[in-house]
């Protein structure tokens, strides 16, 4: 009988984790789209030289990908306001001292080249699972 309850209690346990992740207001500082896409933030700087090549090389694959899924801000890190977004950005994300170029997926962010290209699907696809199951949940419970 205690093994019924322990059990009983994981999923209920489960259960709540994944409401509270379904619906849990993303707090960020960055700016917020108006439609029903999800935002993918892209930090880059003209100034330097791997943001440079990484803007040329890989971006446009990127945004070619998931271009009908999720909106891609682009934010100049040389920008009076873009420097602050990207200062608070990498002192929420804990990420190093030279953050350029830096993806922001989902409050997560992905430093440097390596790190983009390796994790940015992973990374886009679960933002997007997450965005359309808050959306059914929504649907569901808005009902009347």
């Amino acid at each position: 009988m205690k093994t019924f309850f322990f059990y009983l209690f994981l999923f209920c346990l489960f259960i709540c984790a994944f409401v509270v992740w379904i619906f849990y207001p993303q707090t960020t500082l960055l700016p917020q789209s108006t439609d029903d896409k999800p935002n993918v933030y892209m930090f880059l700087s003209p100034s330097c030289g791997t943001c440079i090549q990484f803007k040329r090389k890989f971006y446009p694959q990127i945004i070619s990908e998931y271009k009908d899924k999720v909106h891609f801000v682009n934010i100049d890190s040389d920008s009076m306001k873009g420097h602050k977004m990207l200062v608070d950005t990498v002192h929420k994300c804990y990420a190093s001292v030279s953050p350029v170029p830096l993806m922001v997926i989902n409050n997560t962010c992905l430093q440097n080249t390596d790190k983009i290209l390796s994790s940015y699907k992973s990374k886009i696809n679960a933002m997007l699972f997450k965005h359309k199951m808050r959306g059914k949940f929504k649907k569901l419970f808005s009902k009347k």
